[in-house]
């Protein structure tokens, strides 16, 4: 497995047409579910520019396509609309492959900002087999359409996993309810190697004086339940990385938030949704 950096090289012009195209693909998508050739074709061409324009990453693509040897290719770039575009609609140039296409290849996008950031290597000491810890947040107050099925959940990811289950390559443990307070009892006394959320996230743009001007920045929240009372709680990414990290003696790995807007954020405030801000810290 081969390690590939590769930071955006996208003029203003470009991104300004790749928002736009970016704009009306999810719109398209969260409107129908269907993404006509009008709109899918231009994006497409425009995302296969920027790649192509790398002669490193072409080369990556097409010994990828055509050996069989494995890549990860890291995309970096400083603008939430950028990275969330669907890069694997992109086409490697030569053999006219699209990156989704190419088994061989794993794509990751992260802030640049993240990656500059020197961490110290971290390598999770904890044995096999895997364990996984499950949160569930469905808070009472919510409108009943909105609220999550605690059996359904429970029994989507029992069924995902059921082939390791079986041989005994998994466990899975559950929080007691969808609070913080939960959580930290769990992490206090277990070490997980993936902690995996469902639940409802919520993101909250600054607020705006009369000239249009921010005085408050945007805001991304999971909405949370009380210990007690199983009422919703929003929850703020710093709160919600304390009790991720209460242990001191064990981070867990890897953390998946299945909620919505959990990476929603303003381009001009790269980190400023619950997801950035969770791995920032």
């Amino acid at each position: 497995m081969q390690w590939k950096d590769v930071t955006l090289d996208i003029s203003a012009e470009q991104r300004t047409k790749l928002k736009e195209l970016g704009s009306q693909f999810n719109e398209a998508m969260e409107n129908h579910g269907i993404v006509n050739d009008k709109i899918l074709d231009p994006l497409k061409d425009e995302l296969s520019n920027v790649i192509a324009a790398n002669p490193d990453v072409k080369t990556i693509l097409k010994d990828a396509v055509e050996t069989g040897n494995h890549y990860v290719l890291r995309l970096l770039d400083d603008d939430n609309e950028i990275l969330n575009l669907p890069w694997p609609l992109a086409v490697e140039s030569d053999t006219k492959t699209r990156l989704g296409d190419i088994e061989t290849l794993h794509l990751l996008k992260t802030p640049a900002k993240i990656s500059d950031k020197n961490c110290a290597d971290f390598t999770p000491h904890v044995a096999a087999p895997l364990k996984i810890l499950i949160m569930i947040s469905s808070p009472l107050d919510l409108e009943l359409k909105e609220r999550l099925s605690y059996e359904k959940e429970e029994g989507d990811i029992l069924k995902a996993f059921e082939p390791l289950l079986k041989t005994g390559h998994v466990q899975i443990d559950y929080t007691d309810d969808g609070s913080l307070d939960a959580l930290k009892a769990k992490i206090e006394t277990n070490q997980y190697h993936i902690l995996h959320f469902s639940g409802h996230g919520v993101f909250k743009e600054g607020k705006k004086d009369k000239d249009g001007k921010k005085f408050e920045n945007d805001k991304g929240y999971l909405q949370l339940e009380n210990h007690y009372t199983l009422k919703g709680e929003l929850t703020d990414e710093d709160k919600f990385a304390k009790a991720i990290n209460f242990n001191p003696d064990y981070k867990i790995p890897l953390v998946v938030l299945s909620s919505c807007q959990t990476v929603q954020g303003g381009s001009e405030k790269i980190l400023s949704g619950i997801n950035q801000q969770t791995l920032k810290r």
